[in-house]
């Protein structure tokens, strides 16, 4: 018997095998939206599934196991923990922080006052043609 920590209690009961995935590729956008990026980056966790009423979470270490409770409080689904090589996680966190930045930078480029957006380019080069410049 080992000893483990699940949820809020510790309970005696045999090891539960969490299954391996060793390749993850891509993370959906879907998926990317479930938990914050501020959750998934503090328990090293990225949903990677999603089906009716259960998620699939990649997890980096099987000690995490004690995180389901609240990750599932959180949610309001039930949660099927696959085990992950840490270092693919860490490289799916840092794109997903990066596509992160990225979209919040446009989306404030969006709401700037009119004289800081840039003009499209057929309107660049059709001022340019009208003025002479660009024959």
């Amino acid at each position: 018997m080992q000893q483990y920590q699940r949820g809020c209690g510790v309970y005696e009961d045999e090891f539960i095998p969490i299954p391996r995935l060793f390749t993850m590729r891509r993370v959906s956008l879907q998926h990317c939206s479930i938990l914050p990026l501020s959750v998934m980056q503090r328990y090293q966790c990225i949903v990677i599934g999603k089906t009716r009423g259960a998620l699939t979470i990649a997890i980096a270490d099987q000690k995490s196991i004690c995180i389901f409770s609240a990750l599932s409080r959180l949610t309001c689904c039930q949660l099927f923990p696959v085990l992950v090589d840490p270092k693919q996680i860490s490289f799916a966190l840092q794109r997903m922080e990066r596509a992160e930045r990225i979209r919040k930078r446009y989306e404030r480029a969006r709401f700037l006052p009119a004289p800081f957006r840039f003009p499209p380019v057929h309107t660049l080069l059709q001022h340019l043609f009208m003025s002479g410049i660009v024959t």
